[in-house]
């Protein structure tokens, strides 16, 4: 049998090296330098799904999903000598299951050379085993929204252990909870997925309000509503612990893991320490997500009015449904504003209208200031609904400004097209803006349609 340099002692231990290793989660591959595995132990005796048994003998590569051979042709089938490395760098790769599936493992291989006898042995480490935060990790680097990586962590930490049947766990992410964008992603589905549902669609605070946001929380199940509880029993679980993330000061990400582990009842030694680096890589996800939303706001939202800016009102534009209508307003006699009371009161006017604008039009309609004092709206109506909606603006915007504003009231032009087709969006957004000039012409503050509708 082959000897490694390092190897565990054979006697005097009450367990035989092999023993020992096989009572690894991790797998340790012995490889002869053509590429034959020489023997194989860890795992608690197999490899995705393979006894330990039946891999030596057998080429390295026949194990390995054909997308990861690339990565190791070189190494299993070079001439080249085996280099022996003090700091072996890991890498990603798919192990072949005997169902046909494929199960990650990150691969560390370390050379050795004994005498005459070369090759490598070969760490494999599968990435249910990894800890929660390399997870996270993975996906920030591929450039996972928050979603995905509550997705991808909650199934990661919801993995039956085949060879740990006494250990139960379910992880059910909240992402963005209370919110109109909230999400729940379970792990797996089942009775608690479904039961968490129920309870976040009511708006229900509950389960973080139950969590301490600066700490892991080990949470006393008898609050729980009685149908979460049920959830629990159906999937064998006795304990919830949470963490709740917070981002500008309101919840932004929850995890909730009920458990069953026997060996380890609470929040105890290495569950506490992999929850606490999880919460750690999980704040530089949230980080780096809000960071880009702000970005994103900022490069389509105009500064002065808090309303989409051109290019925003672009972008929401090309989810308008046919049928929809565009209304394009100008102010009228708005540079007379400017030259009269100055620029500072033309902002505070512009402001004024934004809110008239938000007052009149519903939440989901898009509210643009296209530059200077021309401003725009996408309302998912038609014609004859866009008319009215433009009636109710010309007489919100030709009310009374505050007093002590500067002028005491200002008027608008509106011109509406059809949205017909998606393909023609420019082109209704074009012809709105004529139907605007149009009523400017025709004496201002008055309504034109690029086409009456029949």
């Amino acid at each position: 049998m082959l000897r490694l340099r390092y190897g565990l002692p054979m006697a005097g231990a009450g367990l035989a090296a092999e023993e020992v290793l096989d009572r690894l989660r991790g797998n340790v591959i012995v490889v002869a330098a053509d590429g034959t595995i020489r023997a194989a132990y860890g795992g608690r005796g197999e490899m995705a799904g393979h006894p330990n048994a039946s891999l030596a003998g057998r080429n390295a590569l026949e194990v390995l999903a054909p997308a990861s051979h690339a990565a190791l042709i070189d190494v299993f089938l070079s001439d080249a000598p085996v280099p022996i490395m003090e700091q072996p760098i890991s890498f990603p790769v798919q192990v072949l299951r005997p169902d046909g599936g494929v199960e990650d493992f990150d691969l560390t291989p370390t050379g050795f050379d004994v005498g005459d006898d070369q090759g490598w042995v070969v760490v494999l480490t599968s990435r249910h085993h990894l800890p929660p935060a390399a997870e996270v990790l993975h996906s920030i680097s591929r450039g996972d929204s928050l979603v995905e990586t509550a997705q991808a962590v909650a199934t990661h930490m919801s993995l039956d252990l085949p060879a740990m049947p006494e250990v139960v766990r379910r992880t059910i992410g909240i992402v963005r909870p209370g919110t109109d964008e909230s999400r729940v992603v379970p792990g797996r589905p089942g009775p608690l997925a479904d039961a968490v549902t129920r309870l976040v669609a009511r708006r229900s605070s509950l389960l973080w309000d139950l969590l301490d946001p600066t700490a892991i929380t080990n949470v006393d199940v008898d609050v729980l509503p009685q149908f979460i509880r049920d959830a629990m029993a159906a999937e064998d679980t006795i304990q919830l612990i949470g963490l709740r993330i917070d981002g500008r000061s309101v919840p932004t990400l929850v995890l909730l893991s009920f458990v069953r582990d026997p060996n380890a009842p609470g929040l105890l030694g290495n569950t506490k320490l992999a929850l606490e680096d999880l919460r750690v890589a999980l704040c530089r996800a949230i980080e780096r997500e809000e960071g880009q939303r702000a970005l994103e706001l900022a490069a389509s939202t105009d500064t002065l009015t808090g309303l989409l800016n051109r290019a925003g009102f672009h972008r929401r534009a090309l989810s308008a449904e046919p049928g929809s209508s565009v209304i394009y307003v100008d102010l009228d006699g708005f540079k007379a504003v400017n030259d009269t009371h100055g620029h500072a009161v033309g902002d505070a006017v512009l402001a004024e209208v934004a809110r008239r604008l938000r007052a009149v039009c519903r939440p989901d309609d898009s509210i643009a200031r296209l530059g200077g004092d021309e401003f725009a709206v996408i309302v998912d109506v038609d014609m004859f609904g866009a008319r009215a909606v433009a009636q109710r603006l010309l007489a919100a915007l030709a009310a009374d400004l505050p007093e002590g504003l500067g002028p005491r009231s200002i008027t608008a032009s509106i011109g509406i097209a059809s949205v017909d087709d998606r393909d023609a969006l420019d082109d209704a957004i074009a012809a709105a803006d004529h139907a605007m000039l149009a009523a400017k012409r025709a004496g201002k503050a008055r309504i034109d349609t690029a086409a009456d509708p029949v």
